[in-house]
């Protein structure tokens, strides 16, 4: 009966109902409390729903039970993947790190060339150094600091910003407004061509069409980009395509060339633009690049998600080479919680894209 519950665990597993999977290994471990598998596999369940504490009880039980099995040739696999598992819970739950090296280092005991156990050994390995040269760089500062409070000086904190404080941009954007109105007094008849692009809306600054529906004095007959022509209805102020978006090119969005973290967040949220961003994505950031944004905390599954929808685009749009696509992909698999992603990703598009990879003669395992 164990043994039924067992399997049909697995089979809600595939499905990727890993709730029902979970259920059903707990009613098989109700009737079979000693098997160490069953506690694996529900822990690969717990960590698919991202619920750390289970997943490192689950473990700690399950490795317990491994150890004391009197088959270890059979029961080694498993030890393996309970480990590899239990440092991750540790890493996930703010437990000492010094637990998971531990966890880890059993892992390869059993399994020297286990890929995944050395790729996290190696990236904790990395931060600690990292985070060696950030106290000595703090301790300097904090010098540094002393020293000019003693000298009777002040000092001033520099921040980098994407963009400017709404008090700052406030100012300016007022400045801007009464030069234009003063432009428009003299009789000039030049239509403005200052214009944000909204989801499917177009907004004409200062004078014009409003979202709102209200309507200026500026007589707007039409505005024209990259041959798409909208017509715009001056009286009632009404966009007669008003659901076709102005859409920029790479080039017009003007990418800057060393992006930063926050920028890919905020570029994530650009959908009237989204083909640009996928190629930036793709053709405009180096590794060295997204090695440098993504090594401290590593990479995360939203940006993940959104890098393979941006490889995809490209590949099947012909907008970038299969080849360097494969090298990003190495790149990125190098980082932090690269692994975590891959397991909480949408299947769907980890697997087009590793097809596509392969259909250009890569290497399927890339993915």
């Amino acid at each position: 009966m164990s043994e039924k519950l067992k399997e049909k665990g697995n089979e809600a597993f595939k499905k990727q109902e890993f709730k029902k999977a979970a259920k059903l290994y707990r009613d098989s471990i109700k009737l079979d409390p000693s098997n160490p598998v069953l506690y694996s596999n529900r822990s690969m369940c717990f960590a698919k729903l991202d619920d750390w504490t289970r997943v490192l009880e689950d473990c700690k039980k399950g490795i317990s039970l491994a150890t004391d099995a009197n088959d270890e040739d059979a029961i080694k696999k498993t030890l393996v993947k309970l480990y590899y598992r239990k440092g991750l819970a540790v890493v996930n739950t703010g437990g000492d790190l010094r637990d998971a090296v531990q966890a880890w280092n059993e892992g390869l005991k059993l399994d020297g060339g286990n890929i995944l156990i050395k790729k996290e050994l190696a990236i904790y390995t990395k931060n600690e150094d990292s985070s060696l040269k950030k106290q000595k760089k703090k301790k300097k500062e904090s010098a540094n600091k002393q020293q000019v409070e003693d000298s009777g000086l002040k000092t001033i904190e520099i921040i980098e910003v994407e963009q400017l404080p709404k008090e700052l941009q406030g100012l300016i954007d007022g400045k801007s407004n009464k030069e234009d109105n003063s432009s428009q007094s003299s009789g000039d008849d030049t239509v403005r061509e200052d214009f944000q692009i909204t989801e499917g809306n177009l907004q004409i600054v200062d004078g014009g069409i409003l979202n709102d529906g209200q309507s200026s004095s500026k007589k707007i007959q039409k505005i024209e980009d990259n041959g798409k022509k909208i017509q715009i209805i001056d009286d009632d102020a009404k966009m007669v395509n008003s659901q076709t978006p102005l859409v920029m090119t790479q080039k017009d969005m003007k990418l800057p060339d060393t992006p930063t973290h926050y920028y890919l967040t905020t570029l994530m949220k650009n959908r009237a633009n989204a083909t640009a961003v996928y190629e930036y994505l793709i053709n405009g950031i180096t590794c060295e690049q997204y090695t440098s944004i993504f090594e401290i905390a590593g990479i995360d599954n939203e940006f993940f998600d959104f890098f393979l929808i941006a490889a995809t685009y490209c590949l099947v749009n012909h907008k970038c080479d299969a080849t360097r696509v494969g090298n990003l992909v190495m790149c990125l698999s190098n980082l932090r919680r690269f692994d975590l992603c891959k397991m909480f990703c949408d299947d769907k598009n980890l697997k087009k894209l590793s097809e596509l990879l392969h259909a250009q003669g890569l290497d399927k395992q890339l993915l």
